[in-house]
């Protein structure tokens, strides 16, 4: 029998079939789970409670990563979930040197904070520039838009406070992207949103949507018009950014155009939030879990508590034949076989995310979702169109530049 670490490093090099147990790309820490604001469509639970991750807990998690060959290559940490800000920079930079003694060079480490950029300090942007972090902000666009769903406990906006974090990021020559929730608010807004973040100059803008997921069991995009007018939000965001070259690049623009190269040419994908171990979540209590981030704190009818062990508990190189485990997988595995039989976007998605499908079909085993249709679906549809339009122009004007020539003859 092929030992795990064989079958893991195998896959990472190809040699088994999407679907198999990968070599870890993300680790999710979350580092505390309380948040110094609340945002109406979190999905979080718990983010009033105070504490944080222990990192005596960080030796022990990457020694058993490590004996079951899930370490390779890069690694990509992210500290998220509450706010990650609402601790010190000095507890990140224990945080790091621990890491950095249990890697040493073998494995190339990049450490992410996203934030609301609220908390922000001199000594955050000290942190950020020495260890060289990727800074991910969230902010819904200017205040009046923002503050609509971007409050504090009391309800009070928090744009302005936020703004005063990105400012300083700025000013300190700290790169960072954004992330924008689009909501009913803002979903008709596209021009004035892009704007507004482009003028911020990111190195990247995202946009998420308001989607049900975890706490959040009411989208104010589920009124039946949602992804009509997301589509139309979508498709004046890339006029807006084909019109300005200059202007950050947009997440979901960026990957859309590379899904439909990709499905030209036939190369499927696999989604990473659907593989196991692909991902791993680590709670402020060391309870760990894998597929989609968001899966950490879900609770499944018939299965329960989603999270398959402690770091304390954790064996990862049996874990794929615990029976508990398997559950999951064989019902997550049955969802991703009812997306490729019979949704045409399954090549650019590779069978979506778990937590979607959890929180709008109450089960792993489902197919299309609210999220896919407007994650996937939509942006590839205006990429694709695009494409589209652009191929039959140079058609065209081949075959106008043809015509003297057939005339002349």
């Amino acid at each position: 029998m092929v030992p795990q670490r064989l079958r893991l490093l195998r896959w990472y090099r190809g040699a088994l079939r999407p679907g198999e147990p990968t070599p870890l790309k993300l680790l999710m820490v979350q580092s505390t789970t309380f948040c110094n604001i609340d945002c109406s469509y979190c999905y979080l639970p718990n983010r009033d409670r105070k504490g944080r991750f222990d990192l005596q807990r960080l030796p022990l998690l990457f020694r058993k990563l490590d004996a079951a060959g899930l370490l390779a290559g890069e690694l990509s940490i992210v500290w998220h979930a509450g706010e990650p800000l609402v601790l010190p920079a000095d507890y990140y930079r224990e945080a790091f040197e621990i890491v950095r003694r249990c890697v040493g060079e073998r494995i190339r480490v990049r450490h992410s904070f996203q934030t609301n950029a609220m908390l922000v300090t001199e000594d955050h942007c000290r942190l950020f520039r020495d260890w060289d972090t990727n800074v991910g902000v969230s902010i819904d666009g200017p205040a009046h838009l923002h503050d609509v769903f971007r409050v504090t406990r009391t309800g009070a906006g928090t744009h302005a406070q936020a703004m005063k974090g990105i400012e300083l990021l700025k000013d300190r020559g700290i790169p960072f992207g954004t992330i924008s929730v689009v909501t009913s608010a803002s979903v008709d807004r596209a021009d004035e949103m892009f704007d507004f973040l482009a003028a911020l100059r990111p190195r990247e803008i995202g946009f998420n949507i308001d989607e049900l997921e975890g706490e959040n069991r009411e989208s104010t995009l589920g009124d039946g018009q949602g992804e009509a007018r997301f589509r139309d939000f979508m498709g004046r965001v890339l006029a807006r950014a084909l019109a300005d070259p200059g202007a950050p690049p947009v997440r979901e623009l960026t990957h859309a155009f590379s899904a439909v190269q990709g499905s030209v040419f036939r190369n499927g994908t696999t989604s990473t939030e659907a593989n196991p171990m692909s991902i791993l979540s680590v709670g402020i209590d060391g309870r760990l879990a894998t597929y989609s981030p968001e899966l950490l704190d879900a609770r499944h009818p018939v299965f329960g508590d989603i999270s398959f062990g402690t770091v304390d508990s954790v064996d990862f190189a049996t874990l794929f034949d615990s029976p508990g485990f398997r559950r999951v997988q064989d019902e997550i595995d049955r969802g991703i076989e009812m997306c490729k039989q019979g949704c045409g976007y399954f090549d650019v998605c590779g069978g979506g995310a778990p937590s979607n499908k959890l929180a709008e079909h109450g089960t792993f085993a489902a197919g299309e979702t609210m999220f896919c249709r407007m994650k996937y679906m939509v942006t590839t549809d205006i990429a694709h169109e695009h494409v589209a339009r652009r191929l039959a122009d140079v058609a065209a004007g081949r075959q106008a530049a043809r015509q003297p020539l057939a005339a002349g003859k």
